[in-house]
């Protein structure tokens, strides 16, 4: 079934992009249920990981998992300055890469670490994502995942034409500020 789902929300896209206009279709990609299942399925495939005896992914299949997805979206973030809230990217690499990564540090923090190459290879993720500041912003996630949107509406007017000036790498270091700025008034 969560196979399925990752087909199903690829082939969505696939088809949206197809038929629509390539702004329609992004933000039909972006907003509807169906194409973001493949991010619910990764979550599936991983509870259903965990129920096997043994679990069917060493601790360093898991790291190496992990450190793919990273390069990936690093590599995104080099080439496009930035990752771009809709698009082809976006939507065909970004939002699923971002989910298989969600998943695999859900896996991290419950594989069982008691061989040599657990302890040395992702023993360190749980601990690290049970940090205080991390355990809380985990704690009130889906309230601040709510109020980022009205929050980024309301202040989006105010910074638009200052977050597109300048070069690259001046864009993205603005986009930053501005990504932590807004996640802190959503947070508050």
């Amino acid at each position: 079934m969560c196979v399925a789902m990752i087909v199903v929300a690829y082939g969505t896209r696939v088809v949206l992009h197809a038929v629509l206009p390539p702004e329609t279709a992004s933000a039909a990609a972006y907003t509807f249920t169906i194409t973001r299942w493949d991010a619910i399925a990764f979550g599936g495939l991983v509870a259903v990981a965990m129920r096997m005896r043994p679990v069917p992914l060493a601790p360093r299949a898991i790291a190496a998992s992990l450190v793919a997805c990273m390069l990936v979206l690093l590599g995104v973030i080099a080439v496009a300055h930035g990752i771009a809230p809709t698009g082809v990217v976006t939507e065909f690499v970004t939002m699923p890469v971002t989910g298989l990564a969600s998943a695999l540090l859900v896996m991290a923090c419950i594989v069982p670490t008691d061989t040599p190459a657990g302890r040395t290879s992702i023993a360190w993720i749980p601990r690290v994502l049970a940090a205080r500041p991390l355990a809380w912003v985990g704690k009130y996630s889906y309230a601040i995942y709510v109020f980022h949107m009205p929050v980024h509406l309301a202040l989006k007017p105010f910074f638009e034409h200052a977050l597109g000036v300048g070069s690259p790498d001046v864009r993205l270091g603005k986009l930053a500020l501005y990504s932590f700025g807004f996640f802190a008034v959503s947070a508050a």
